[in-house]
C-alpha cells in the first residue's frame, strides 16, 4: 500500500464589508447616514457623530465599534430627536 500526500496552501483574504449608522426623526426619516468599512473578522472603531441640532432619544447610544462578521454587519439605527432650549432644564 503507497500513501500519497498532497500539500494544499489555501490562503484566506477577508472580505470588504460596508454597513451604515443611520440617524432617523420620530417620523422615520433619515438625518444623517455614516459608513463603516471594515473586513471580515475585524473589529472596526466606528467614527459618527450625532448631526447637529439633534439629540439622541434616551436609551440609546452610537456603537464603539462593530465586528464585522462573514455575513456582513447590521445596519445601525439611532433614533433622534431636535434640541431645544428647554433641553437642558427638562430633566433637573
Amino acid at each position: 500500500m503507497v500513501l500519497i500526500q498532497k500539500l494544499l496552501n489555501i490562503t484566506y483574504t477577508p472580505n470588504k464589508q460596508t454597513t451604515n449608522i443611520v440617524y432617523k426623526d420620530k417620523d422615520g426619516q433619515t438625518i444623517k447616514t455614516d459608513k463603516v468599512d471594515g473586513k471580515t473578522d475585524e473589529i472596526v472603531d466606528v467614527d459618527s457623530t450625532i448631526p447637529a441640532g439633534w439629540k439622541i432619544i434616551p436609551d440609546q447610544k452610537i456603537p464603539e465599534t462593530v465586528k464585522v462578521t462573514p455575513d456582513g454587519v447590521p445596519t445601525v439605527v439611532v433614533k433622534i430627536e431636535h434640541k431645544d432650549h428647554y433641553s437642558n432644564t427638562r430633566n433637573s
